[in-house]
């Protein structure tokens, strides 16, 4: 239960960073243990468990955040607390942004798209986390509209060399993480601040090498070709393995929204082609069925309780949709490639962790496919994280900071 403490006048540093207290570094109980650490050991918020007593996310020490969060991640299911305080004011202040960015960018009915503006309104923090290498790499060159298929691979920072030499398998490889990342399939690349950015997090966190697939956008390319384009880096991945000091045994893939949704059909595609063999699967927030229906017929709760909700709209996921997958009879309404979520078959896929979002249209659906795959003999690991909306992970705010570590001890478990 919750810990009952006095302040201790003895204690006259931080036991973490052994800063001394004063009037400016103020000594900040930890709301789990009960020990005293300056502000910045004990920054982090996290939901305690419900034995604590605690209504709100509490601020805790390192270690405790580090030690909830696993036992979370260990765990089969677990659903967040819900604040009594509804959203912070911090997400509204950012949803309405990425609204009228959205709006900017053209993402609505008879206008004319311009993805350039997504990179100048995405945050300018590109580059401040430390990492070791980045590289970009070309898979394959595609004749008939003269692209290339590129990668983005990172190499975690020389600073996490124990918990490297700690993951390090045989000819001193480490694990991998092949990465699709969000945007709709149409705003943003490898190049956007916020995908580099979370590609620098991940791999430092886990570490692990990350391999950012900068996969072929919409509306100038439908489906399936960003998901064969996934598929493809993956595969490349598997056979330069050695080449980027990636252990072949042990590569995973993941994606956040239309990301989670490439993630996912290629560990089906993966599947119905014989390999690569992935070690897991790690979906945050997937969009997993790119069909929108009608509101007297929607099959999922949270897209009529957020059809004008947090981040995005039906308006905004709907021309996502159309600008991607092309209507029946083209592509059909249960193609398992574009709606995992609709796939007759699951069996044979890597374990999964999946990562919903409580305020998020997709919340339904990702929680679904767990359903789904637990049925077929999948194992699955799942978080809600009940106060926050689409596109918090990686962003910052809300519970964006257990989501990054509840993932990152996920992989190097």
């Amino acid at each position: 239960g919750r810990p009952e403490w006095e302040l201790d006048s003895s204690v006259k540093f931080c036991p973490l960073c052994t800063i001394h207290f004063n009037i400016i570094n103020r000594k900040h109980h930890c709301r789990k243990c009960g020990k005293v650490f300056c502000g910045e050991c004990c920054s982090l918020r996290c939901s305690l468990p419900s034995s604590y007593g605690y209504e709100e996310r509490e601020r805790v020490c390192s270690p405790c955040f580090i030690e909830i969060v696993g036992d979370r991640s260990r765990q089969d299911t677990v659903i967040t607390p819900a604040s009594k305080h509804g959203v912070s004011a911090e997400t509204r202040l950012v949803s309405a942004a990425h609204k009228a960015m959205l709006w900017k960018m053209g993402v609505h009915e008879g206008s004319v798209f311009d993805r350039s503006l997504s990179d100048i309104m995405d945050s300018s923090n590109k580059g401040v986390i430390p990492i070791e290498q980045v590289q970009d790499l070309v898979v394959a060159h595609h004749e008939h509209d003269n692209e290339n298929l590129r990668v983005r691979v990172y190499t975690p920072s020389i600073s996490v060399s124990s918990s490297r030499n700690a993951l390090r398998g045989a000819e001193g490889a480490l694990p991998a993480l092949v990465w699709c990342h969000t945007g709709g399939f149409a705003t943003k690349t490898v190049e956007s601040a916020s995908v580099d950015g979370l590609c620098r997090l991940l791999s430092n966190q886990v570490p692990c090498v990350v391999v950012a697939v900068d996969y072929r956008l919409a509306p100038e390319h439908k489906f399936p070709v960003a998901v064969n384009d996934c598929y493809q880096a993956t595969k490349w991945t598997f056979e330069n393995a050695r080449n980027i000091q990636i252990d072949p045994s042990r590569i995973a893939i993941g994606g956040d929204g239309a990301g989670g949704n490439l993630a996912a059909a290629t560990c089906l595609m993966a599947r119905d082609k014989g390999g690569p063999a992935l070690v897991k699967q790690v979906l945050i927030y997937p969009w997993l069925d790119l069909h929108v229906y009608g509101p007297d017929a929607e099959p999922y709760m949270s897209r009529s309780e957020f059809a004008d909700g947090y981040m995005l709209s039906r308006g905004h996921y709907a021309w996502f949709m159309h600008a991607y997958v092309p209507p029946p009879p083209l592509v059909p309404a249960e193609e398992p490639y574009a709606c995992p979520v609709k796939a007759a078959r699951l069996d044979g896929l890597p374990p999964a962790h999946i990562i919903t979002a409580g305020l998020d249209p997709f919340r339904d659906e990702g929680e679904l496919y767990v359903k789904r795959l637990r049925e077929q003999g999948v194992r699955v690991k799942h978080t809600r994280y009940s106060n926050s909306t689409h596109g918090f992970f990686g962003s910052g705010i809300d519970e964006n900071n257990e989501a990054i570590m509840e993932v990152a001890l996920s992989l190097s478990a």
